[in-house]
């Protein structure tokens, strides 16, 4: 039983601290036989046990002249086919780091973390769940090999390797979540040919920023988006593309922090947006794209706020058009949406604040860019611009469809005789504001 494998483990231990090291020699090969897998299950366990105890009562310097065998008795461990040797085992990989330091996790988890990567699913889950059971007992342990995992130049073995670790090892990597995203996301830009490893990237970040707090992972894209170099914050706009492509941040969710995290991330893409790097440039605005489309569109709208602060920003005073959104087909296709659900779904107020950030985003827009989405923003207007609003609101919807009308190109056409009979109508509005807007569209 457990109990008396207990006693006989502390029984062992006593013997040792008081023969010293007489008897350690003769006990190993006692180990080494009973953790072989066709030993009954007690014995692997009992064996375990009895390596605690050891580390235990023989301390450092006790431990260092035997630390090789210990080491392979505990390689087998890890590795067992029974959940219970690997809880025992990993009593025994603590006891024995504390009695030998680092060194023996730097021996023994490489192998494991390997082991875990299989592609062999049963021997993978096995593995999985003895590297969580030492981590468990020693968070710190994750920290061991992570200098190992991000040595440049990055291969898929490492990037595997670093997935296992990061989804056994939870929270306990959180205080490295920045520096492992900035190297993970350096290795998309340098892998762009790679499919292979562009996959296996975007699981490791997904993973990485899911056993991370949303702000942590808001703190490291900051850190990235500022940075001097086009690559990083072409990076930190990637890795927000990959968060919010596996809902780890999302304009919707029940999940705390998860909305707040992507409405952040957007306001830090924004300003990407105009980058003096093109690459830069179309990346931000794919992880902006991927933002709106992380939940529904109703729930894009509390990116409003975020939006229109930044088109109405000293930044874009004096910028006569935004860059990724010339750079890309149908790029004004991505930031409006966010305005129309507002004008469309939205209280009166959101209603106003998404009129005045489209209103904005047009002025912006050149007529190249606006064409393909003329039909999708002119109808809406025009059906909702008669309705009973607030005078200020009808009114910078009409400003809108001036607008509309000046920049549309050719497609304006198909919509002249709808808009006429709208502007006629509302020149009988009892707004006098309203009223002089209609007229201005008219002349």
């Amino acid at each position: 039983s457990v109990e008396r494998q207990t006693i006989a483990g502390r029984a062992l231990g006593d013997l040792i601290r008081k023969m010293g090291d007489k008897v350690t020699p003769s006990l190993l090969p006692a180990l080494q036989h009973s953790i072989r897998p066709t030993e009954p299950l007690s014995s692997r366990v009992g064996a375990c046990l009895a390596i605690t105890e050891v580390a235990k009562a023989l301390g450092r310097n006790g431990c260092l002249p035997h630390m090789d065998a210990l080491i392979a008795i505990l390689s087998m461990a890890v590795l067992d086919g029974e959940y219970s040797v690997h809880l025992a085992a990993a009593e025994a990989v603590e006891a024995l780091r504390v009695a030998g330091g680092s060194p023996v996790l730097e021996e023994l988890l490489p192998s494991l973390i390997a082991a875990a990567g299989s592609q062999e699913e049963e021997a993978a889950q096995l593995a999985r769940h003895s590297l969580r059971a030492i981590i468990a007992l020693n968070g710190s342990a994750a920290l061991v090999v992570l200098p190992t995992l991000l040595a440049p130049p990055l291969e898929e073995s490492q990037v595997v390797s670093l997935h296992v670790l990061s989804e056994a090892a939870g929270n306990a990597l959180s205080s490295q979540t920045e520096r492992i995203l900035g190297v993970l996301a350096a290795g998309l830009g340098d892998n762009a040919d790679n499919e292979v490893m562009i996959s296996s990237l975007q699981k490791c970040i997904a993973s990485v920023a899911r056993s991370a707090a949303p702000h942590v992972a808001v703190q490291a894209v900051l850190e990235m988006s500022k940075d001097q170099t086009p690559l990083r914050r072409r990076s930190g706009a990637s890795v927000v593309s990959v968060l919010a492509e596996t809902k780890r941040i999302s304009t919707e969710s029940e999940e705390e922090g998860v909305v707040e995290a992507a409405v952040d991330m957007f306001g830090l893409l924004l300003p990407l947006l105009k980058d003096l790097d093109v690459d830069t440039r179309i990346a931000a605005l794919a992880g902006v794209e991927s933002i709106v489309k992380s939940g529904t569109k109703t729930a894009a709208v509390v990116l409003l706020p975020s939006l229109k602060q930044w088109l109405l920003s000293s930044d874009m005073a004096f910028a006569d058009h935004i860059p990724a959104v010339e750079s890309v087909p149908k790029g004004l296709g991505v930031l409006l949406p966010i305005c129309l659900q507002g004008i469309l779904a939205g209280s009166v107020e959101v209603r106003q604040e998404a009129s005045v950030a489209l209103g904005s985003l047009l002025r912006l827009a050149s007529v190249k860019s606006l064409e393909p989405h003329l039909l999708l923003t002119m109808g809406p207007l025009i059906r909702i611009v008669s309705d009973k609003f607030p005078p200020e609101l009808r009114t910078s919807l009409l400003a809108n469809l001036g607008l509309l009308m000046e920049k549309g190109g050719p497609g304006v056409v198909r919509f002249l005789r709808q808009l006429q009979s709208t502007f006629i109508k509302l020149l009988g509005d009892g707004s006098r504001a309203v009223r002089r807007a209609a007229a201005q569209n008219l002349k």
